[in-house]
């Protein structure tokens, strides 16, 4: 069983933001992880840094997945016909975050990871964009993270994939599917709006971000986006799915629907210019780009100046609504 420690000067997004640091970016030492926080604008002391090492520890789930064992894999839940989609989905995101590899930080999955993304193509098979795997299979990961390692009661499940309440919003996003077609866009708004299901959208009603709903500890200023556009955050995999999912910093030229794929906020948000992301202490930057969309399809752009004739998925989502 999980130890409890004293949290009452850190608030849930900070540490959400540590177990990321820690478990994630494979920061272990006090000294190291302290100095990690306090670049993220969180000030902690030795002991503090001490508990919360002492509350994650390493665990194999969290580990970087070896292919040559399958058996360890499907014990995750992870279904069988998924392997080879599963193999080709670790070596995209493996090659993307090469260049960021250290001894503390390994860029491929875990088996963590490997579960939840079975999950998504076993929930939602319509969605095989790598870069949407990978993103929603962090917001689960991370999801099922905060309680295995910050709630003491919790238990994992073992070899059986099972949602937790947390990741509720999640779970009703990938069952609607609003990002298939519009009568599942329009099915998915009703639930929300009647209150049956919780919403993905992370906006405050005024517009401002919520940057405490994926658990999101990082500084504003990290988001911003330097004068050259580019956005410096840390640690790297969850920023970097992050700033995807909520299309932050400065190289989203608009903000697309909430209920689209990464991959579509994507297309629609940077209109076909690479985001280019760094991170802090390090010297590469990591690019996405249409290259990255292996079903890129040109109608995503607009193409005629006559009102109601383009079927750009802008103006097919404009058009649905304003009927």
């Amino acid at each position: 069983m999980a130890e409890k420690i004293n949290r009452t000067h850190l608030t849930v997004p900070q540490l959400n933001t540590a177990t990321h640091l820690i478990v994630g970016q494979g920061i272990r030492e006090q000294k190291a992880l302290r100095k990690a926080l306090e670049d993220l604008g969180i000030k902690i002391g030795q002991t503090k840094a001490y508990e919360l090492l002492k509350l994650h520890p390493a665990r194999e789930v969290d580990k970087p997945a070896d292919w040559g064992d399958l058996d360890k894999i499907f014990k995750q839940g992870v279904a069988r016909d998924h392997i080879d989609a599963l193999s080709i989905l670790s070596t995209w995101i493996e090659d993307k975050f090469a260049p960021f590899e250290n001894e503390r930080f390994a860029p491929a999955p875990t088996l963590r990871n490997i579960k939840w993304q079975s999950y998504v193509m076993s929930i939602a098979p319509s969605i095989m964009e790598p870069l949407d795997l990978f993103v929603l299979g962090e917001l689960l990961s991370a999801r099922e993270m905060y309680l295995e390692y910050g709630d003491a009661e919790y238990v994992p499940m073992g070899d059986v994939i099972k949602a937790t309440p947390n990741m509720s919003h999640l779970v009703s996003y990938l069952r609607y599917k609003p990002f298939e077609n519009l009568r599942n866009t329009k099915r998915y708004m009703d639930a929300i709006n009647r209150n049956a299901i919780k919403s993905v959208n992370h906006l405050n009603e005024d517009g401002s971000i919520n940057r405490q709903y994926e658990g999101l500890g990082l500084p504003p200023h990290l988001l911003v986006g330097n004068d050259d556009g580019e956005v410096e955050v840390y640690p790297t995999k969850w920023a970097t799915a992050l700033i995807l999912w909520h299309c932050l910093g400065g190289q989203y030229t608009s903000h697309p629907d909430f209920y689209f794929l990464p991959s579509q906020k994507f297309l629609v948000g940077t209109e076909g210019k690479p985001l280019v992301i760094g991170f802090t202490r390090y010297e590469h930057t990591l690019t996405i780009s249409e290259k990255d969309i292996e079903l890129y399809y040109e109608s995503y752009w607009h193409e005629s100046e006559q009102e109601g004739e383009c079927q750009c998925i802008k103006c097919t989502d404009k058009q649905f609504w304003d009927k």
